[in-house]
């Protein structure tokens, strides 16, 4: 269909009327602030040489906080129930369909989240130092706060900057008026139709703002008028105007016209380097719980010197040793208490022996109890804390409490005095020991049973009426911490301490290999320790010859080379004559007879009791040996010294502190703001 030529001005006209009405979509302006943001934060980034990225707001697929739905329409969220009657009706007024109509989705995080962590086989989140970083970099609610304020600080530079640009207004206006008979005063009816730009608002305009606070407006505007009444004839009439007004006292020159371009801008160069601040404290506080310090912040003009962004110096002080790092020492430490705890139940084996055996009192037995007692209420204690730490850790992280963590990382294993292998090796030989031991007893006992029925002996004191002799007192037997008693309602749950130690049948020879394994790590650790012995010499020389060694009185022989060399020798004698006690003893148990009986029920007595006393040879050898480990891997730690004097420390601090920058950039700031107040006190003209 071909339009006519009076058809063809109409049809553009409304295509021209419709596309403005129209206008661009959301995306289309939501990717241009995006690009607008980054395109000014990398700009800013490239004046303090931080780290240029983009600032992209939208959240990762696999964090809590994504969103499946559109980014431009989103489906509404749950809503609570009576706020969401006043979308309905507010005020005895009908809400808009828009709401009743919108799409809805049933979920306020991520449905898919879970599937994204990095889980082990047993469905345990594995995090070392980095994973910790990266799972808070996606799911912190917190560091995600700090990156949309720096992209709305990026999006007021560009508004600020806008003001400047040059800006076209354009508009049209169409009238239609009717007259009617009596007000033509000749019977006739008259009509009017204009066309007509001729409303300020409506027209082709240009206008321009300079930097001296000059407005610069161009106009262009075409009036056509049909008089459809009387000589129905046709008009057109065309205006061109400019305009050019320049302040001259009162909100006028660069101090006053500039300023709020100026503190966007200035506002934007403090919150790059906030974030910059920001995203190594966000490290600092995954990593040892200390707090990050401000982020960036919007601020409003005429606000400087107010919290984050401009004039906020953040303490990232480190108090006491918390985040990732404060989980592992924790774990350590309640490693150390369940091995304290295994060494005090041993303890209380060997009293309660030479109890029964009638060389000790009770006071004695009940005195190790009492230790034992207390070193289990430590290790309850100690995992409870451990527990409420781990949750704390994930709530910062961002993920809920309930998520089954285990931590992987080796941070610590240079000050781990003792492997974790040699101790799981000193308590298996206790309990072996221990079980031995009460075996023994059972069968003396038994024996001694025995032996009575045969024996027609008369009543003694020491006798019951029947004729067996009195036993001494048997103590309660202590449970596992944590553990339940079998007719208690949830003693089927997992423990929170230790699994107890499987009834396998006796192998000393089993036991004697692991030895000669531990044997040999210790050997790699006094190997290490004289692969470090250089740089330990001459740190301690250094520390030795420092000026705060003679003020604070150290005695100069701890901080000896010659007794480090002395250490040295006598840990190599030390483990020499553990070796040679360990491999005797190796076979020693080697040289038993290879048939042994599966169950300790079927050996005699005599072999009971060397069994036992070769369990207790090795747990007393392994004590040892973990005790010359220690030694040997305290003495192997070494740290590198950094020589840095307190002016030098000022110095670099003013070089390369982003929030010391910040600061002086508020004070200047500041001052700035007086001018700007001030100018309000000149006269109008």
């Amino acid at each position: 269909m071909r339009l006519s030529q009076r058809q063809t001005p109409c049809a553009i006209l409304l295509a021209l009327l419709a596309a403005g009405l129209a206008g661009c979509s959301r995306s289309h302006y939501r990717l241009q602030a995006d690009a607008e943001a980054n395109c000014l934060v990398d700009q800013k980034a490239a004046l303090v040489s931080a780290e240029s990225a983009a600032i992209g707001i939208e959240v990762d697929p696999r964090s809590r906080m994504f969103s499946p739905e559109s980014p431009d329409c989103p489906a509404m969220p749950p809503d609570d129930p009576v706020a969401h009657t006043l979308i309905e009706c507010v005020d005895c007024k009908r809400g808009s369909k828009c709401y009743r109509h919108a799409n809805r989705t049933p979920f306020v995080e991520n449905p898919d989240w879970l599937n994204y962590l990095p889980r082990n086989e047993d469905g345990e989140l594995e995090l070392d130092l980095p994973a910790a970083v990266q799972v808070g970099l996606l799911h912190s609610t917190q560091y995600q706060q700090e990156v949309e304020d720096l992209y709305l600080s990026a999006l007021d530079v560009s508004f600020e900057r806008f003001q400047f640009d040059t800006q076209f207004f354009g508009g049209s206006a169409l009238f239609f008026t009717a007259d009617g008979r009596v007000r033509s005063g000749t019977g006739n009816a008259s009509s009017l139709l204009e066309v007509s730009p001729s409303n300020p608002t409506s027209r082709l305009r240009m206008q321009k703002l300079t930097a001296t606070g000059g407005e610069l407006v161009a106009g262009f505007a075409n009036s056509l008028v049909w008089q459809f009444a009387g000589p129905d004839n046709y008009t057109s009439t065309t205006l061109l105007d400019f305009t050019l007004l320049q302040p001259l006292l009162r909100r006028g020159g660069r101090a006053f016209v500039l300023e709020q371009l100026t503190f966007a801008e200035r506002n934007l160069l403090a919150n790059v380097r906030s974030m910059e601040r920001f995203r190594r404290g966000f490290y600092l506080n995954i990593a040892t719980g200390a707090n990050p310090g401000p982020g960036p912040a919007r601020g409003g003009f005429g606000a400087v010197g107010g919290p984050g962004g401009f004039g906020s110096v953040g303490n990232i002080g480190v108090g006491p040793t918390a985040g990732y790092i404060g989980l592992l020492q924790q774990t350590q430490e309640v490693e150390n208490q369940r091995a304290n705890v295994a060494r005090l139940r041993a303890s209380v084996d060997l009293f309660q022996a030479n109890y029964d055996a009638g060389r000790i009192d009770r006071f004695q037995v009940d005195f190790a109890r009492l230790a034992l007692i207390t070193g289990q209420t430590g290790l309850l204690n100690a995992e409870a804390s451990l527990e409420t730490s781990v949750d704390a850790f994930l709530v910062n992280l961002g993920l809920p409490p309930d998520v089954e963590v285990k931590l992987t990382d080796d941070l610590l294993d240079a000050f781990q005095l003792r492997a974790g292998d040699l101790s799981d090796l000193q308590a298996e030989a206790d309990g072996l020991a221990s079980d031995l031991r009460g075996e023994v007893q059972s069968r003396q006992e038994q024996e001694e049973q025995r032996q009575l029925k045969q024996d027609n002996a008369v009543d003694e004191p020491d006798r019951e009426p029947d004729g067996k002799r009195k036993q001494p007192e048997q103590l309660p037997e202590l449970s596992e911490p944590g553990a339940l008693a079998e007719d208690e309602p949830g003693s089927e749950a997992e423990s929170i301490s230790p699994p107890e130690r499987d009834k396998q049948p006796i192998d000393p020879t089993a036991l004697a290999s692991k030895s000669l394994l531990q044997l040999e790590a210790v050997e790699a650790d006094y190997q290490r320790l004289l692969d470090a012995a250089p740089t330990r010499r001459e740190n301690l020389r250094t520390l030795a010859g420092r000026d705060e060694v003679a003020v604070a009185n150290i005695d100069p022989e701890v901080l000896s080379v010659e007794r480090f060399d002395s250490r040295v020798e006598a840990l190599r004698r030390d483990l020499d004559l553990m070796s040679t006690a360990i491999k005797a003893l190796v076979a020693d148990s080697e040289t038993q007879p290879e048939a042994e009986p599966e169950s300790p029920a079927d050996r005699p007595v005599d072999s009971l009791v060397a069994a036992k006393l070769e369990a207790e040879e090795f747990s007393s050898l392994l004590l040892q040996l973990s005790l010359v480990q220690a030694r040997i891997r305290l003495d192997t730690i070494s740290i590198e010294l950094t020589e840095l004097t307190n002016e030098e420390a000022l110095q670099i601090a003013m070089l390369y502190r982003r929030d010391i920058k910040n600061a002086r950039a508020s004070l200047v700031d500041s001052w700035r703001l007086i001018h700007f107040v001030a100018n309000d006190l000149l006269s109008d003209l």
